[in-house]
């Protein structure tokens, strides 16, 4: 006897995807809002089939960008090259297990001493990556990338708690070091907190909401504006940046503006 195939329709691929979002928002809702969500369990369906000590390779998957600063002669324009890569890597770092246009997934939790180690290549560049998770409770996890050959590395580690409250807080604690051997010059860059939204779309989406800023030890700082979709108005995942000298705030060297998920 031969076997009926049947094909799902679009209207019941639908249904089912409303189903899990109801689900994950029942969930939610049993939660205390103070509750970390970063060390519950969440449904399958909103789990990445992928560790959470594999997000900082977000920096190195793309060796010619991580090295541009290390090749440049001017020390605005390093801060700008620095910039550029921080924003480049957001995409990555912030969309687990989806895109744009796909709803975004939790990164599996890394147990105690896991490791991940990777390296990229392109024409220019190599970079290579090691990440270990250094503390479980609380979860901590560590991570060096370097590019021997143009003497640039990042070092740093970071710590994330979830909070629901409506939206889905992720708050980021921590923060990198950028060091390129050649000018003597380091970099604090810093971890930026993400709202998750989309629920009653059934498509979430990272936002970042605020200004951070990433610091030269040669002075030069370059300062972003995340604003992000509101109810009325706004792009989604919109910034605004600018590179200035601390010793002249008021003038802008260069000035940046886009999406940062189109990078």
């Amino acid at each position: 006897m031969e076997l009926l195939k049947t094909k799902r329709t679009a209207h019941e691929a639908d249904k089912s995807i409303s189903s899990r979002f109801i689900d994950l928002v029942k969930f939610l809702s049993t939660l205390k809002s103070d509750l970390d969500l970063a060390n519950v369990t969440a449904p399958p369906f909103f789990l990445a089939p992928s560790s959470v000590v594999e997000n900082p390779g977000s920096w190195a998957q793309r060796p010619s960008i991580f090295t541009a600063a290390a090749v440049e002669s001017d020390p605005a324009r390093r801060s700008l090259s620095v910039l550029q890569m921080f924003l480049a890597g957001l995409r990555n770092q912030l969309y687990v297990g989806g895109a744009p246009n796909v709803s975004i997934k939790k990164p599996l939790n890394a147990f105690l001493g896991e490791l991940f180690l990777a390296s990229w290549a392109d024409s220019e560049s190599t970079t290579r990556l090691v990440v270990e998770q250094v503390s479980h409770h609380p979860p901590i996890t560590a991570m060096h990338i370097a590019s021997k050959e143009h003497g640039i590395r990042a070092d740093g580690y970071g710590r994330v708690e979830m909070t629901f409250n409506g939206n889905i807080n992720i708050r980021q604690i921590g923060h990198a070091i950028i060091r390129i051997d050649k000018f003597d010059e380091d970099y604090l860059v810093p971890l930026p907190n993400v709202l998750v939204r989309g629920f009653l779309s059934a498509c979430l989406y990272p936002e970042i909401i605020g200004t951070y800023s990433i610091v030269s030890s040669s002075g030069y700082v370059s300062e972003i504006n995340f604003s992000g979709t509101g109810f009325f108005r706004g792009k989604r995942n919109y910034f605004e940046a600018r590179v200035y000298h601390k010793d002249k705030p008021k003038k802008s060297c260069f000035k940046l503006s886009g999406i940062w998920s189109d990078g």
